[in-house]
């Protein structure tokens, strides 16, 4: 599998490492069409035990049915369904941040996608890097130079980043 850490995306998106600081482990980035058709080849590519899927059902369903079963009985992943260029309330998603961050703290590494691996993944990965201690703005470059295109694409995604770093006081 070819894995990349910064650069062009290639067909199905590419995975990419985003680095972030104070954390042990590692938190990889991709789109639904690298991770779907073979989770454990791409978790053991990648040495990441853990999966944050943010795809709805019907983004999955009559394309990746395998993939749907194996969310919902590994045990290796959490499923958070997200709308597409969306993001859910801060209070809803900040325990997922929480245990993401911590499990990479505990250095556990951790592959999060969405669709394209773009907006809510990249959003995501943007969020861990505020949990670590930076700013917004730096957060969001960092990802994006980690992962091309990747980060908040709508407002309502960026909003929950402002949001979460007023709450951590970043």
């Amino acid at each position: 599998m070819e894995q990349r850490r910064s650069g062009s995306l290639n067909m199905d998106g590419g995975i990419h490492e985003v680095p972030i600081a104070r954390t042990a482990g590692r938190l990889w980035v991709c789109g639904k069409h690298r991770i779907a058709p073979n989770p454990e080849a791409t978790l053991l590519a990648t040495g990441a035990t853990h999966v944050v899927c943010l795809v709805k059902e019907h983004e999955l369903v009559g394309h990746f049915d395998d993939y749907v079963v194996w969310l919902r009985g590994s045990g290796r992943a959490t499923w958070a369904p997200t709308s597409d260029f969306g993001f859910d309330p801060l209070d809803k998603v900040l325990p997922l941040f929480e245990e993401t961050f911590a499990r990479m703290t505990a250095g556990g590494s951790v592959i999060v996608h969405c669709g394209a691996g773009l907006g809510r993944a990249g959003t995501f990965a943007s969020a861990m890097c505020v949990m670590a201690g930076m700013g917004v703005d730096d957060a969001v470059a960092h990802v994006r130079r980690h992962r091309p295109g990747a980060g908040p694409e709508v407002g309502e995604q960026r909003e929950i980043l402002e949001l979460l770093a007023v709450r951590l006081d970043r």
